[in-house]
């Protein structure tokens, strides 16, 4: 099963693109994606009334994808610099209503590109720490810690490992549980995010994905920028054949709006 979606939604220039109206931007989100990333728990954990009102809003299978908060992986590194007991209840207080409602989906651990191979340790410390409370997926911007080791570590855990098309990082490919996470932020040449992938980017992904008959795969465009993810998330599901009746309808009409400067 390959799940696609977008990290957030709450984006004003998607107006246009994916929503009607700049109003109840979720709402209109739930109604053609199934996954979500919860990007706004990097910056601030919200209180859990948040969780829960999405929780309660989401259509029935929805999934969300949240990250971890900033303090507890770029400023305190995972508590080599810092305590981070307080910081990790907070966020996992805000994570029990999706838990218990069955819409949380792997918490995206994002470490920071300063986070190198002498860091592991801290790594694998927490998550022992954290060990059967909630399902994580490690996602590196260091390349001197995607070694065999940790790799195989990620493995004996069934941690998985995040697949990511970016600058820092080549696009490894490694298989550390019983399903995929894979991330798409672009190479924009000033931000990243601000970046549209062709098709011919996206298909070798999809057809890799398709040949995980027995996994689950979780596919986030970052990119953004101008509503680039929407319609590469869009573009992707229909190279996956699983496109529903209301993706139809939002992917034909990007498609439309986007030929027709061509045509004039």
């Amino acid at each position: 099963m390959i799940k696609v979606g977008c990290s957030g939604w709450s984006y004003d220039e998607w107006v246009g693109v994916l929503y009607d109206t700049s109003d109840r931007k979720f709402s209109q989100y739930s109604k053609v994606f199934d996954i979500a990333e919860i990007d706004s728990t990097f910056y601030r954990v919200p209180p859990p009334s948040m969780a829960k009102g999405l929780a309660a809003s989401s259509p029935d299978g929805f999934k969300f994808l949240p990250k971890f908060n900033r303090s507890i992986t770029h400023e305190k590194m995972l508590g080599k610099l810092g305590d981070i007991d307080a910081d990790l209840d907070a966020f996992m207080l805000f994570l029990k209503p999706l838990q218990s409602s069955g819409k949380l989906g792997p918490s995206l651990l994002q470490l920071p590109p300063y986070f190198g191979v002498e860091d592991s340790p801290y790594l694998f410390d927490f998550l022992s720490a954290i060990e059967g409370r909630i399902h994580v997926a490690v996602e590196f911007r260091n390349v001197s810690i995607v070694n065999d080791e940790v790799i195989l570590k990620l493995s004996d855990r069934g941690i998985p490992y995040v697949a990511v098309d970016e600058p820092l990082l080549p696009p490894y490919n490694f298989i550390t549980s019983d399903s995929v996470y894979v991330r798409f932020h672009g190479h924009g040449e000033k931000v990243w995010f601000d970046y549209k992938y062709s098709d011919d980017e996206l298909r070798p992904w999809a057809d890799r994905l398709k040949k995980l008959e027995e996994m689950t795969s979780y596919v986030l465009f970052n990119n953004h920028f101008h509503g680039y993810a929407v319609q590469n998330a869009l573009s992707f599901i229909n190279m996956t054949g699983q496109m529903t009746d209301a993706q139809r309808e939002v992917f034909e009409r990007i498609s439309r709006s986007t030929l027709a400067p061509r045509l004039k």
